[in-house]
């Protein structure tokens, strides 16, 4: 049985109120509100920083896990449906890294993004001011003094998107596309509403291709868990890069990630990655 147009739209909107109550309620629970949040002071503050993340959380609970778990409850599907396929141990491990493979190729589109924009300067200064302001709240978030409050980090940047977002992306609304639309078409379509509701233009290309990726990964495994492991590990690599270089939450010039050289060398690696799992689903897909 089709899931409806307007019930499962429906049905993401409720959860997207949901999450906003829920983002809301965290907030106050750390004692702050919403309107204190607007407070620019607060944007290097790690103690609002910090709930703000915890925040966030209950936003994807209510946003993404709560209409994913109303689809596969109406499709006659338990909720965790998506989670009980394991693929084979080498596409687990190649969707765990696969992102860090493809961390030059993703940067290149970074820099074709901003390439772009700049031929807009008003453009160009918009999305600009918007990454400024979510670059700092990052920092602030990461910059913790303990030890407990970078385990709150790691799940709060890394492990609550890896399995929210993917449950939702790649689960309920990939699954839902499916119904009407290419598997393509659907890679795309979710790629670009999960760039799209990031709100980070500057990196809106390689977040995209991220996200096509990722439906491409899931597709292809016919399971969630490699999406979930690249999600998590490119996630976990941006707050280890942000210790490693002392609180930059960009790659110094000069480093040989921003060299043309580890973008050639990424971007072929990246082809040969999508070839080689291509071709064993295939395999997998042929009958002895």
């Amino acid at each position: 049985m089709k899931n409806g147009f307007l019930s499962f739209v429906g049905w993401t909107l409720t959860g997207f109120g949901l999450g906003i109550a829920l983002m809301s309620l965290v907030l106050l629970l750390f004692g702050y509100s919403a309107h204190q949040m607007q407070d620019p002071n607060l944007v290097h503050s790690t103690d609002a920083a910090l709930a703000l993340g915890w925040a966030n959380v209950g936003f994807q609970l209510g946003a993404f896990l709560f209409p994913s778990f109303i689809f596969y409850w109406l499709q006659r599907h338990s909720w965790t449906s998506p989670w009980k396929t394991l693929p084979p141990l080498p596409i687990m491990a190649l969707g765990a890294i696969s992102l860090l493979i493809g961390a030059g190729f993703i940067d290149l589109l970074s820099v074709i993004n901003l390439k772009i924009l700049e031929t807009s300067p008003s453009l160009a200064q918009w999305a600009h001011s918007g990454e400024t302001v979510q670059t700092e709240l990052q920092k602030a978030l990461m910059n913790q003094p303990h030890g407990s409050g970078i385990l709150q980090v790691i799940i709060i940047i890394a492990l609550v998107p890896a399995v929210f977002e993917e449950y939702f992306f790649r689960g309920a609304l990939f699954q839902w596309l499916l119904q009407w639309l290419s598997p393509w078409k659907v890679m795309v379509i979710t790629g670009f509403i999960f760039s799209l509701i990031h709100f980070q233009f500057e990196g809106f290309l390689s977040r995209w291709f991220m996200g096509v990726f990722l439906g491409f990964l899931a597709y292809q495994s016919q399971s969630l868990w490699p999406s979930i492991l690249a999600h998590f590990f490119n996630n976990l690599s941006g707050i280890f890069l942000y210790y490693h270089f002392h609180g930059s939450m960009t790659v110094p010039e000069g480093h040989w990630m921003n060299s043309p050289i580890w973008w050639g060398i990424s971007t072929v690696l990246m082809i040969g990655l999508v070839l080689w799992i291509r071709k064993g689903s295939r395999n997998r897909a042929v009958p002895n």
